[in-house]
């Protein structure tokens, strides 16, 4: 082998150890660029975690309504802090004006013979002559004591307001608990308790004089009567002895 030959070879050795070194130095920058990529695409996951967090916290500050109505009332003002806690914050109030309710609280006498689905009649103080329609949805077993007196809240839905109510009016409220046409029947002034009987004073002649009667149904103002009083009797509402005095 001459020293060409051998120079040949030498330089063959170095040339091949640079492209060793050269591949080498490629393959750490390759491995470079693979771990600058993951970097780079966990930065991305993370920036992305954040955005939805982000946008979570954003829509946390938005109140949508459950349910059409108008605002009744605004507990809060702007730029107030709400901390949070077990108790949600009311913020808003919404009232749905076209379907109210009327809580009507019952006598424990009467509440045996309330049901739903009957109908309801109401006035309120606003409107005195108007009268409303409603309808039993709900009675609530628990009793509320007020003055002594045992009650039930009877919930009565009304469909058609008017535009009309407004939350928290006063209600008069009667409950269709049965119904009766032509019927005879006096005001409830007229009936009395006398020796464990109920009486109606009928005017006979100069005086008012004492008939046991039967009674039936009996609403706010009038009370049913099946027997004792004929049609077209004169029947005692106020007191027996000015009565008296003025038919003498």
């Amino acid at each position: 082998m001459s020293q060409a030959q051998v120079e040949a070879a030498r330089a063959d050795v170095q040339r091949a150890e640079a492209s060793l070194r050269s591949a080498r130095s490629q393959q750490v920058d390759v491995e470079l660029k693979r771990r600058a990529a993951d970097a780079a695409y966990a930065q991305v996951e993370q920036a992305r975690a954040a955005l939805r967090e982000a946008e979570a916290k954003l829509s946390y500050t938005k109140i949508h309504a459950p349910i059409t109505g108008v605002v009744g009332s605004v507990t809060t003002q702007e730029g107030e802090t709400v901390a949070a806690g077990l108790a949600a914050p009311t913020f808003i109030t919404i009232v749905d004006l076209n379907r109210l309710e009327v809580h009507a609280f019952v006598d424990e006498t009467d509440i045996g013979r309330v049901l739903e689905g009957q109908q309801a009649v109401f006035f309120v103080d606003s409107y005195p002559d108007q009268e409303f329609i409603g309808e039993v949805t709900a009675i609530y077993p628990k009793a509320q004591m007020e003055q002594n007196v045992v009650e039930y809240d009877v919930v009565v839905t009304i469909d058609d307001t008017h535009g009309l109510l407004k939350p928290d009016m006063t209600a008069n409220v009667t409950i269709m608990m049965e119904a009766r046409e032509d019927v005879l029947a006096v005001p409830n002034a007229a009936i009395r308790r006398e020796g464990g009987r109920r009486v109606v004073y009928v005017q006979e002649g100069g005086q008012f004089v004492p008939k046991a009667v039967d009674t039936g149904l009996r609403d706010a103002s009038y009370t049913e009567i099946l027997s004792g009083v004929q049609a077209g009797d004169m029947v005692l509402t106020g007191e027996l002895q000015q009565a008296t005095d003025s038919a003498d």
